[in-house]
């Protein structure tokens, strides 16, 4: 069992949040995990020759070609490999579907709040991709006419200083280009690992990799992670409230300039999402309407869109909604309930594993061994 971690393809590692000895041992298993690059180091593009994008999915693939040609020597069979991640990584295994250069490298997927068709996570405004390169290249000193020569001048600049630039909190990248998207370093089309759009690849069913196993699935409250920024004061809250009005302002800002512009958009989603028994009061609350409008458009219907395309391309695929609300939040938020990434913890049976330091009730117990085995005999028996 392979695992890609997650961190929207900016941040994180192969050894963050993912101890694996609890779930080698329970589920009778060899598990690996690999790093790969991220932010401009592992998908800046500048639309051209120059800088063709997606080097931290050809990293991937190197390092699964890796464990293809070395796993004998570890007691494993290349024939029986299952990727699985979260987020971020079930993003990057979704396009490993999708590529051509991934062919008998692994056998079955498991792919947790995430597909290659989350909003955004892929760009083809080659404009925009040249704009943002170039904007990195002003940000370092770097600015230059062409391609070639920002391509050039970059290789020699501070990787601190390009670490920097990838952190989305600090906003200079934004604040430069005026593109504020999701992710600034996004996949693109580079003609070699990923040869059309996902969208158009998942659409039309002419993705290379057929007839595997697949595992896809969602948390309850996927959704509450993109209102964490609106309540960094109540970690302690075990219930946040969101009035009309803010409500208003902020679903628009969350569904996107290409949704929030249409007003039959708008009104279709306050008309699926919000609770009309007592929308009108004053104490009405739109949290969960604003979190499951969020939720759905980010993570559920794209996961019922890939298992749907999977399915009908000769895929067998299976699907999961976890609901369950974790005494302990991986966030330290009380609000949260079964949201984006809680359910690492099951999945790797932190209570088991000394060092995490991680308690769970008995209930918890139960369920996060039902996981532990539900994934690795998935992985045995498909």
């Amino acid at each position: 069992m392979v695992f890609i971690h997650g961190g929207g393809l900016f941040m994180g590692s192969g050894g963050t949040g993912c101890n694996l000895t609890a779930l080698a041992a329970i589920g009778d298993v060899i598990v690996v995990t690999i790093n790969y690059r991220l932010g401009p180091f592992g998908f800046l593009s500048t639309g051209d020759e120059h800088a063709t994008g997606n080097y931290g999915f050809l990293d991937q693939v190197l390092a699964l070609q890796w464990v293809h040609d070395n796993i004998a020597a570890f007691g494993g069979d290349a024939k029986k490999v299952t990727l699985f991640g979260e987020s971020a990584g079930a993003i990057s295994i979704e396009y490993l579907m999708l590529s051509p250069l991934t062919d008998g490298l692994f056998h079955r997927v498991i792919m947790e709040s995430g597909t290659s068709t989350m909003p955004g996570f892929f760009r083809k405004d080659k404009t925009k991709l040249s704009k943002i390169a170039h904007g990195v290249g002003k940000l370092v000193d770097c600015e230059k006419d062409t391609s070639e020569e920002l391509i050039q001048c970059l290789r020699g600049a501070s990787a601190e200083d390009l670490t920097e630039i990838g952190n989305l909190e600090n906003g200079k990248l934004a604040n430069l280009t005026g593109i504020s998207d999701l992710i600034p370093f996004p996949p693109v089309v580079d003609g070699n690992f990923l040869t059309a759009s996902p969208e158009d690849l998942i659409r039309d069913r002419s993705f290379p990799k057929r007839g595997i196993d697949i595992l896809i699935g969602t948390m309850a409250d996927e959704g509450r992670t993109f209102l964490i920024m609106f309540f960094l004061d109540s970690a302690n809250d075990t219930e946040v409230f969101m009035n009309k009005t803010t409500y208003e302002s902020v679903s628009s800002l969350l569904l996107g300039s290409d949704k929030s512009s249409n007003p039959a958009v708008v009104d279709a989603v306050k008309l699926m999402y919000v609770n009309w028994e007592d929308a009108d009061s004053e104490d009405a609350d739109y949290v969960e309407a604003l979190s499951q409008t969020n939720g759905d458009m980010y993570f559920v219907c794209p996961a019922d869109l890939s298992a749907r395309a999977h399915f009908a391309a000769g895929s067998n695929v299976y699907q999961y909604q976890m609901t369950h609300i974790p005494n302990k939040s991986l966030f330290k938020m009380k609000w949260l309930k079964a949201m984006h990434g809680e359910d690492i913890p099951f999945v790797f049976g932190y209570h088991f594993d000394s060092a995490m330091n991680w308690t769970m009730s008995d209930d918890e117990v139960t369920l996060t061994l039902k996981i532990m085995k539900y994934w690795t005999n998935f992985a045995k028996t498909g």
